[in-house]
């Protein structure tokens, strides 16, 4: 079963539990990511709602969950029913009045697919930063390679697998400078960070220069214990070699249409995204609204992808306002 961590208002969150008001939400990080990712603004919406039972869980091949070579969003889709499953059936779950699933990104593809799948299970379901559509996947394959040409035999601290990554940005330099119109490229360059238009080599050598994005990257990794895999000191916690071969699956937006129910039209939706964003753009309106037709955008002025990191107040208070309804 996957991993998760729990967030309740113990005091309050009983009480309301007892009167059978309480609301779980399941919350789901994004690619790369974990529950940890959550926990911030998750203890946040807990204080201000202390009805929600927040779930933060760990897709597989994530975090502390399983690795599997079944990697795709139908598998994500059952790990949530078994866990949805195996919380219900608790002694501490039977009044449990509704149950809904934010996501985030790659989390957020998934608890559309789940809702699409499970309608009569959810009451409400938010999307953080990501459109039901396909994306390129170029600019993750050019990362999973560098982490994966991580040898871990020459790894003693954090600081040299963050060397690894800064190492891209100087070897993209140097493709640059033997490149016919390096001005031009150089210039595409200094566009926004998070640009999905940029070139997929050029926007992760950006990326990497930022010290919150290679903390991000660098949070995958974890110590081995009893000398780990070849006695190496490090290993990657995540599934990197299984998400990289599912990258294709990953960026898409596709369930096997027998698997597929009919959302009901009145199913309450929320989009959050990040005004300086470019994952959901103002012409993924139509997608959105052909699946969720009672959907509503929420935009975050100048907040990038990770919204609810960057901006945990506002992210808060639109999901919190949203989920008391």
């Amino acid at each position: 079963m996957v991993s998760r961590a729990t967030l309740a208002k113990d005091a309050e969150g009983q009480r309301a539990a007892r009167e059978g008001v309480r609301h779980r939400v399941f919350v789901l990080h994004g690619l790369l990511g974990s529950q940890e990712n959550w926990v911030p603004a998750g203890k946040k919406l807990v204080e201000r709602h202390p009805d929600l039972e927040l779930v933060l869980v760990d897709l597989r091949n994530h975090g502390k969950s399983f690795h599997s070579p079944d990697a795709g969003f139908p598998h994500m889709v059952d790990d949530l029913l078994r866990l949805r499953e195996h919380l219900l059936a608790s002694s501490d779950s039977s009044q449990i009045a509704h149950t809904s699933v934010v996501g985030h990104s790659l989390g957020g593809k998934a608890a559309m697919f789940f809702a699409m799948r499970h309608p009569e299970l959810v009451s409400r379901v938010a999307v953080v930063d990501i459109a039901p559509k396909r994306y390129d996947v170029e600019y993750f394959r050019l990362l999973f390679d560098r982490m994966l040409g991580l040898n871990f035999a020459h790894v003693q601290k954090r600081e040299d697998a963050e060397r690894h990554l800064l190492a891209f940005a100087e070897e993209y330099a140097e493709h640059l400078k033997g490149a016919a119109a390096v001005e031009d490229e150089l210039a595409s360059a200094q566009k926004t960070l998070n640009n999905l238009d940029m070139i997929p080599a050029q926007r992760l050598a950006q990326d990497v220069g930022s010290k919150a994005f290679r903390a991000f990257v660098l949070k995958n990794m974890e110590r081995s214990t009893g000398g780990g895999d070849n006695g190496h000191a490090w290993h990657w916690r995540s599934n990197v070699r299984g998400l990289s071969e599912a990258i294709d699956e990953l960026g898409g937006f596709a369930l096997p249409p027998s698997t597929v129910c009919t959302l009901p039209a009145t199913l309450p939706a929320l989009f959050l995204r990040g005004g300086a964003s470019p994952y959901v753009r103002d012409a993924d309106a139509e997608l959105i609204r052909g699946l969720f037709p009672n959907a509503e955008t929420v935009t975050v002025p100048n907040a990038g992808h990770l919204v609810h990191v960057s901006h945990p107040g506002e992210t808060v208070a639109t999901l919190g306002e949203f989920l008391a309804r």
